[in-house]
């Protein structure tokens, strides 16, 4: 034998004591429940979001009133039908303060190490940069989305995307909310099949 082909099964046997070792370790780390806590960890973030994601009202201002509704898979799919929305879909949006600190917590949440990337994925959202602006600067063509009941008057702070982005609109805000709710949806239903939301169920929706 020479010593290149000696030398090449030391490297062999050397991965497969690796593989061996890696195997070992992981039965060891399941067999002390760390798998399952590690999986009941991440649906009690998860639960924390939801929770969080459905306590407060989504509102959008138009020019002569506004419209508002607990938040919930009903409630986008509302908005996406509502025609002054649907027919401006292009229009850039905006958001009152409270709504954007609204989208800071959930960021916050979603960014803890052990939240599932599969919902984190779709939260593109929650992980923007944000820059304040002076109502007087808004564009004529956007809408304020708010959180919370009714109201009249644009905020005096608002948000929009910062720095290099394109700000969306309204299009683009509503169908990325759609598919956080989509991706929450899908967790549920492989994760806690018997305790999916109320309010990511269409009611008034086919």
């Amino acid at each position: 034998m020479s010593a290149q082909d000696l030398s090449n099964l030391i490297a062999g046997f050397s991965l497969l004591a690796t593989i061996i070792t890696l195997w070992l370790a992981y039965r060891i780390y399941d067999r002390f429940g760390f798998a399952a806590s590690f999986k009941a960890k991440e649906q009690e973030l998860v639960i924390d979001f939801v929770g969080q994601l459905f306590s407060f009202k989504l509102g959008v201002l138009f020019e002569n009133g506004s419209a508002s509704s607990n938040f919930s898979s009903d409630a986008v799919e509302m908005f996406k039908r509502m025609p002054a929305l649907n027919q401006h879909e292009n229009w850039q949006v905006y958001l009152n303060k409270d709504l954007y600190e609204k989208f800071m917590l959930l960021g916050q949440l979603i960014n803890h190490p052990y939240f599932p990337d599969q919902i984190k994925e779709r939260c593109l959202l929650f992980n923007q940069h944000y820059q304040i602006v002076d109502p007087s600067e808004m564009d004529k063509k956007s809408f304020m989305f708010f959180s919370g009941d009714l109201r009249y008057e644009r905020d005096v702070n608002i948000y929009n995307q910062g720095h290099n982005f394109t700000p969306f609109d309204v299009k683009t805000l509503l169908n990325e909310l759609k598919n956080i709710l989509m991706a929450i949806e899908a967790y549920y239903k492989l994760n806690l099949p018997k305790h999916t939301p109320a309010r990511l169920k269409y009611r008034y929706w086919n």
